[in-house]
């Protein structure tokens, strides 16, 4: 059995060792070149002589938010955002990446139209699927129209390939007043925030309604659009908010 003076020795080894570790790894940081590329449309990515680390963040376009329609008083709901995918190359990830990667850009869904005077509004489309090698990010989808108790927020897309997938989140539901009877004052549902950040706002009542806004980060669910107090006498028209398109970052490191 070891004494306590060699076990205390061994420790101290030990300790040098990991701390001369530690400082070359620091050192090794310090040296470290980072290259940071944004990619908002679709492209291919060619691997660079020399790169060790790579971090890839995928994200699918939102989905636009539904439109409000004047047949029955109808608002609309926020779209759902587009999940993120997300990895780390080792070097030897890195070496067995293809020398040329396609990546592809989801676009944000449209958002709904609104209903002229006795018609319903429409969904928001679903927002695309964003990729690089074998991580994909879904789009979110559209928000719906409808009559406020029959219908809630759309769900956010679904990630796949990652170390971390993260689902998108639900687009906001379109909440009633004091007023539930007639329906009005009616707020219509938020778009669904995405990893970048916030989705598009949702429309309010008043005499015309308001339509929803864009989404206002990358793969953001637009907002929905909300009808008008007057829609028994002008047209609703108001449309919902176009959800965010995806984006691709790329983290080099040399």
């Amino acid at each position: 059995m070891a004494t306590v003076t060699e076990r205390l020795e061994a420790a101290a080894a030990a300790h040098e060792a990991a701390a001369t570790q530690l400082s070359a790894l620091l050192g090794a940081l310090e040296t470290a070149k980072i290259v940071h590329r944004v990619y908002t449309t679709s492209a291919t990515w060619q691997k660079p002589a020399g790169l060790r680390f790579l971090k890839v963040t995928v994200t699918g376009g939102g989905g636009g938010g539904g439109g409000s329609g004047d047949a029955l008083r109808e608002a609309g709901n926020g779209g759902g955002s587009g999940a993120t995918a997300i990895k780390f190359y080792d070097e030897a990830a890195v070496a067995a990446l293809a020398d040329n990667v396609a990546i592809t850009i989801g676009a944000g869904g449209a958002g709904g139209t609104g209903g002229d005077f006795e018609v319903d509004g429409t969904p928001g489309d679903q927002g695309g699927a964003s990729s690089f090698a074998t991580l994909s990010a879904g789009g979110g989808n559209g928000g719906g129209c409808g009559r406020p108790a029959l219908l809630r927020g759309q769900i956010g897309g679904s990630a796949t390939g990652g170390d971390l997938n993260l689902s998108g989140g639900c687009g906001g539901s379109m909440t009633l007043g004091d007023d539930l009877v007639n329906e009005s004052d009616v707020l219509a549902g938020n778009g669904a925030s995405s990893y970048w950040g916030g989705g598009g706002r949702g429309g309010a009542e008043g005499s015309l309604g308001s339509d929803g806004g864009p989404g206002r980060s990358y793969g953001a669910g637009g907002g929905g659009a909300a009808y008008g107090s007057a829609a028994s006498t002008i047209p609703g028209l108001n449309d919902g908010g176009d959800g965010s398109d995806g984006v691709v970052v790329i983290e080099e490191i040399y």
